[in-house]
């Protein structure tokens, strides 16, 4: 049995932990190619085969047990794309979005040169086909924004247990879906929050110097 002296000593000793059950882990990289003097998006179209099949995403996956987030980008990049990976130049890491379905997703913007790109073997298992689009045209033009509601539905739920009612309040929340459009490309959910976020903070790069960025 504790003691009070034992609880007091035991809690100077206590070692916090971030303790997240059934969370998933990924990573992306944001792959940047300059052609003619202007900087373009690398994006993928999924495999019709595979989870959202036809979706325009980024190189990138699940995070291996024990793997670095930005090896992991790098890893998935050049198993869909067959990139080597020391061609892959990292130029900073990107944001990190929390999704509502208990996942993680961080992101490493790198660039390609136009030399690797051409070399491109697409793994034909992941990856439907490629699209190079204009950084210009992410930082010119917003998303249409869309609101979708989710709600908490528990049904079989100890409600006289733990004393509320069965019409009970739960938490309750809302989620904006960017999407963009180029050239009949339609790019949408995280793919398009991460362009919007790299896309403003260009925007805002661009407002606040006197110079033009080149894109």
């Amino acid at each position: 049995m504790f003691s009070s002296d034992d609880f007091r000593e035991f809690f100077r000793e206590y070692k916090s932990e971030a303790v997240v059950k059934e969370h998933r882990f990924y990573s992306v990289l944001i792959p940047l190619v300059e052609r003619e003097a202007k900087m373009h998006v690398l994006l993928e179209k999924r495999a019709a085969h595979i989870s959202q099949p036809g979706e325009i995403c980024f190189p990138g996956g699940r995070i291996d047990a024990g793997e670095p987030p930005q090896a992991a980008a790098l890893r998935e990049c050049n198993e869909e794309i067959g990139i080597p990976i020391g061609e892959i130049k990292v130029l900073a890491q990107g944001d990190t979005l929390y999704g509502q379905a208990d996942f993680t997703i961080y992101s490493f913007i790198a660039e390609i040169s136009e030399e690797s790109y051409e070399r491109i073997k697409i793994e034909r298992d992941e990856v439907e086909e490629l699209y190079l689009i204009p950084l210009s045209y992410f930082v010119e033009n917003e998303p249409e924004f869309y609101r979708e509601r989710y709600e908490t539905n528990i049904r079989e739920f100890p409600y006289d247990k733990v004393g509320i009612p069965l019409d009970y309040e739960w938490r309750r929340g809302t989620m904006r879906i960017p999407i963009y459009e180029y050239d009949g490309i339609v790019i949408w959910g995280m793919t398009a929050q991460f362009l919007n976020r790299m896309s403003s903070k260009l925007r805002e790069e661009a407002h606040g110097s006197d110079n033009t960025i080149n894109m």
